[in-house]
């Protein structure tokens, strides 16, 4: 009885994910995480479903799974947004990055900011996130153009990110803490942090 109903709420689901692959992987593993009939139907009845339209179908599915992300994650995933988009992550920049933030807090006893860091980076992969993939034969994390413009859109209020050629038009605001300036050059992947 409940797989008919899960089977039934899916397919409405479905509908508000207007065909695209992103959001379907995005809200597929968000609710692979509770395969209860109570979590399903709080995922279709999200007021975040009431923001979409069809000039931007995707993101209202990409923002209910990010509101569906644990705390700490959240933070994590947003301040990717210092980066610039189509960066290749290394874990250490990653995690480097959230320890100079602060925002790792231990888990189990005796347990590093850096396994923290490092297991909260494979969650963020398992949520569909971060994509892992190896650079010069090493591991790197990616993050599809769309889920850094969430990135940008969840962290507006203490993130700012420039591209060196605006950096007179924009103005910023009191409320922002970090800031990021992406200077072009022959690897387009350097960045100054302040």
């Amino acid at each position: 009885e409940d797989k008919r109903h899960l089977l039934h709420i899916g397919d409405k689901i479905m509908e508000k994910l207007k065909g695209s692959p992103l959001a379907a992987k995005t809200v597929g593993r968000l609710l692979s995480k509770d395969l209860s009939l109570r979590h399903w139907k709080r995922v279709l009845k999200s007021k975040g479903w009431e923001k979409q339209n069809d000039d931007n179908a995707i993101m209202p599915a990409l923002k209910l799974s990010y509101d569906f992300l644990p705390f700490h994650l959240q933070q994590c995933f947003a301040y990717s947004a210092l980066f610039p988009e189509d960066h290749k992550y290394s874990a250490s920049q990653l995690i480097n990055l959230w320890i100079g933030l602060g925002i790792l807090q231990p888990g189990a006893r005796n347990q590093t900011l850096q396994l923290t860091g490092s297991n909260n980076l494979k969650d963020l992969v398992a949520w569909g996130f971060f994509r892992e993939e190896s650079a010069y034969g090493y591991p790197c994390y990616v993050m599809h153009d769309l889920l850094h413009d969430l990135a940008l859109q969840v962290a507006s209020h203490e993130c700012l990110t420039l591209h060196h050629s605006n950096v007179r038009s924009v103005e910023i605001f009191p409320s922002i803490r970090h800031l990021s300036i992406i200077i072009d050059s022959v690897d387009d992947n350097n960045m100054v942090e302040n």
